[in-house]
């Protein structure tokens, strides 16, 4: 199986969580790319059988719980249906002292219905990464593993 990990990040926690995921989905024998959204196109999704999106969510054009700007630009230039027969997944890093505590992820999980994604799970919601980043880096392993694939 051919995944894709697309992440934005803005502190690189986003980045490290995606390695994280791509560590333990090699280990699986999966085939894994990780690549900034920015360095993407929606066309890039045909050569891949599962979708992973991997967002921060940060304060926006004064909006709580958005998506960095460079996600936010890639989900409005998608072609509609891009994602049509695609398994998906998503997670997302956040703060729950913020009125939107992983914002970013409803908004991910909005644009794959919209695509004609598949989710294959329910998305992962990761709390302050760098405070508790071992146990955060646990969630995300025991996350992957639980993955139907």
């Amino acid at each position: 199986m051919n995944v894709l990990i697309a992440y934005a990040t803005n502190s690189g926690g986003t980045y490290f969580a995606a390695q994280t995921v791509k560590k333990v989905l090699e280990a699986k024998k999966f085939s894994v790319t990780t690549a900034e959204v920015e360095d993407l196109s929606p066309h890039d999704f045909k050569k891949y059988d599962l979708i992973i999106l991997g967002s921060c969510s940060w304060n926006y054009k004064d909006l709580e719980g958005q998506l960095p700007k460079s996600f936010e630009e890639f989900v409005k230039n998608t072609p509609a249906n891009s994602l049509q027969n695609k398994k998906c997944a998503v997670f997302g890093l956040g703060d729950s002292e913020y009125l939107y505590f992983c914002g970013a992820v409803g908004i991910l999980e909005k644009y794959i219905q919209k695509n004609g994604g598949t989710p294959i799970t329910d998305s992962l919601r990761i709390d302050g990464y760098y405070k508790h980043e071992k146990e955060n880096n646990e969630k995300l392993e025991k996350w992957v593993h639980s993955l139907p694939l």
